[in-house]
């Protein structure tokens, strides 16, 4: 019953006009072409990223802080400030090393020798 309701016209669709139309010009820049033929993985890029990159402020702070209470900081006090400033190890141990060369700290230390007594026997 409800097909006998419907027209038999096609429904007239809206008249849809175009006032103006602009062209657009297209700006083609070439890219400067990169030597692909020395490959290099991902993991040494970021390797000497790390290596390369300046210290932040805050971690120089914490480094001498940590090298006003000692010269030498122990393995547990080196992983404490891997921990707190997210630096690979092998960049603090140098930062120790290049500060202790550049006050001119001892390479080696000296044994321990016992105090003299400032007692007259």
């Amino acid at each position: 019953m409800m097909a006998a309701t419907l027209p038999d016209d096609e429904p007239t669709s809206p008249i849809i006009t175009v006032a103006e139309t602009k062209t657009i010009e297209t700006v083609v820049e070439k890219t400067p072409e990169v030597d692909t033929s020395a490959k290099v993985p991902v993991h040494v890029m970021q390797q000497r990223f790390s290596t390369q990159k300046r210290l932040k402020k805050l971690d120089i702070q914490t480094l001498e802080y940590v090298y006003k209470r000692t010269k030498r900081p122990t393995n547990t006090m080196i992983d404490s400030i891997v921990h707190v400033t997210n630096l690979p190890r092998k960049r603090i141990v140098k930062w120790f090393e290049e500060k202790r060369a550049e006050e001119g700290v001892p390479g080696q230390r000296l044994p321990y020798q016992r105090s003299v007594p400032d007692t007259v026997q």
